[in-house]
């Protein structure tokens, strides 16, 4: 499950360490010369464990593409929706700014506008000024915050303009034009956190088939290959056809032991 601050809304995690493209191109093409070798060998590829056999090694790999091209697939919608994410948050800081602006010229106490730009602050994920410690103030510096938390912080500051009772006939000044903002930006927000669960998902089940398990296709051409070497020897051609393919784990899935 996506992860969720203490408002119980999913927050967008940093996109995870993504596959190598290239790396992986290379090992499906490893995959295709030994499956073609034995082809080629036919009755003289006769491997002693079943999970090398031609057959076996045809439908792991059929079965890791189609897998692959959803991935690959639910890999750009992910990207995607991390694009579109950003635009409603583009003028956030500006609109915030503006409803303090707003606040001031209406006059309202100090107080009340130091109240709403402490908010404003938290929105925009800026760093507060420091003040004279004599005055008794104490300010919190405020990191980069996930969009998530932009968003809830958003929603207190609509809440806490609102509460001033600020008189307009302008649609920018009004708390309900901005609550509108607020649940476009928590639903592109949610279209990520979507999309990168079926990413994710997809990913695993690629690994899981390319990878990771005990009969995954690289466990196949381990000893596909390991028997070509052991009939024909370093010198023999077939093996020369295929002693430059390599099935190791990547990088990234080592490093997950």
């Amino acid at each position: 499950m996506p992860e969720t601050n203490e408002r119980e809304v999913p927050t967008i995690s940093q996109p995870s360490r993504k596959r190598n493209e290239r790396t992986e191109v290379k090992y499906f093409e490893d995959i295709d010369k030994i499956i073609a070798e034995v082809e080629h060998l036919g009755a003289d590829y006769a491997p002693p464990n079943p999970i090398a056999s031609v057959v076996n090694l045809k439908a792991k790999r059929d079965a890791a593409l189609a897998v692959r091209a959803v991935n690959q697939a639910n890999d750009s919608a992910e990207e995607i929706k991390r694009n579109d994410s950003e635009n409603p948050f583009k003028p956030l800081n500006s609109d915030v700014s503006s409803l303090v602006n707003y606040a001031k010229s209406y006059g309202l106490p100090e107080n009340q506008i130091a109240a709403l730009q402490s908010i404003a602050r938290d929105v925009k994920g800026g760093r507060a000024k420091p003040i004279d410690p004599e005055s008794g103030g104490n300010h919190i510096s405020v990191s980069h915050l996930s969009y998530a938390t932009r968003a809830d912080n958003y929603a207190q500051f609509i809440e806490q303009f609102d509460a001033l009772a600020i008189p307009t006939t302008e649609d920018m000044y009004k708390p309900a034009t901005h609550r509108a903002k607020l649940t476009a930006l928590r639903n592109a927000n949610s279209a990520v956190i979507t999309a990168e669960a079926n990413s994710n998902t997809s990913g695993e089940t690629l690994d899981k088939l390319a990878y990771t398990d005990a009969d995954s296709l690289m466990n196949a051409c381990i000893p596909a290959k390991g028997y070509i070497k052991s009939k024909y020897k370093t010198t023999g051609q077939p093996y020369k056809n295929i002693a430059k393919t390599r099935f190791e784990m990547p990088t990234r899935l080592r490093k997950k032991k």
